[in-house]
């Protein structure tokens, strides 16, 4: 994943980790930061199941919440996605800490900026074993696909 241990530093971090577990199967439609106005910025294949994801490094408060920060687009999209029943999510890492979450566009931040109780999110399985052993690949493929609430089908969100 990102730095040493596997600590997050930026977004950057983040979409090194969907790259390492997802490769071909992730179709990138923002390849970096900032590059589109609240479109997602991956999908993910895990067989015939896509989720979209949208990625993100948020910072700790100095009161220990994590302070989410998204573009109103990108709330919007959300929104809809959630009521759509899409296959959508938030993959995030909490900047100077080690290890990714997800929550579900149901579970999304409603406004711009958001203040995140402690806990907030699903653990996504540690990638750093991953060499020695496939099982965390196929966990964290598992975890974002549950999150996300899909099964063995397509669920690729139809154009707005």
């Amino acid at each position: 994943m990102a730095g040493k241990g596997g600590v997050i530093r930026r977004e950057s971090d983040v979409r090194a980790a969907i790259r390492a577990v997802y490769g071909p199967d992730a179709v990138w439609i923002e390849a970096a930061r900032g590059g589109t106005q609240g479109a997602h910025d991956v999908i993910c294949h895990n067989g015939p199941v896509a989720v979209s994801v949208e990625l993100k490094a948020w910072e700790r408060t100095p009161k220990g919440t994590v302070l989410a920060i998204l573009r109103p687009a990108q709330v919007r999209l959300h929104a809809i996605a959630a009521q759509r029943g899409w296959a959508s999510v938030i993959v995030f890492g909490v900047v100077g800490e080690a290890g990714l979450r997800v929550i579900s566009s149901r579970d999304a931040p409603k406004e711009a900026r958001a203040y995140l109780p402690e806990g907030f999110g699903v653990p996504l399985p540690d990638l750093r074993g991953k060499i020695v052993l496939d099982a965390p690949e196929k966990a964290f493929r598992n975890a974002l696909q549950a999150v996300a609430g899909v099964g063995g089908h397509s669920t690729t969100p139809p154009p707005l």
